[in-house]
């Protein structure tokens, strides 16, 4: 399944212009932070939760950036419109910059994937321990 459109922060742009950019060392070494977003019958749900723990995220590794929760709510609602989905998953991608300016924030839809929750897929608890 594929999307038409994906936000480049916070303007609608086709998918065929979305680029990594492979000369940049944030993205070559992962100085980002995300969150994914459950969307059914074309509502996303948690979506302060989710935006506030993306923020936690990006103070956690001194990522700064200028997009505000509001913001980036209201790009997650522009997103799920343009792309008219009822379900998907909703991926927030905040990646650092030199500078809090250079920060880019994505907001695409991704194929809903839900992991089954079985038996055969649960750790036991004593796997978690550190």
């Amino acid at each position: 399944m594929s999307y038409a459109y994906f936000s480049k922060n916070g303007h609608i742009l086709p998918a065929e212009q979305a680029v990594v950019p492979l000369a940049s060392i944030e993205y070559s070494y992962g100085y980002g932070v995300y969150e994914t977003i459950r969307v059914s019958h074309s509502k996303a749900h948690f979506v302060s939760e989710h935006c506030r723990r993306l923020e936690l995220s990006a103070q956690a590794i001194c990522l700064e950036h200028p997009y505000k929760p509001g913001e980036i709510e209201h790009y997650i609602t522009d997103i799920i419109a343009a792309n008219e989905v009822e379900t998907c998953n909703i991926k927030i991608l905040l990646i650092g910059g030199k500078t809090a300016a250079d920060a880019e924030l994505y907001v695409l839809c991704l194929a809903p994937y839900f992991v089954e929750e079985t038996v055969q897929n649960r750790l036991p608890l004593h796997h978690l321990r550190v």
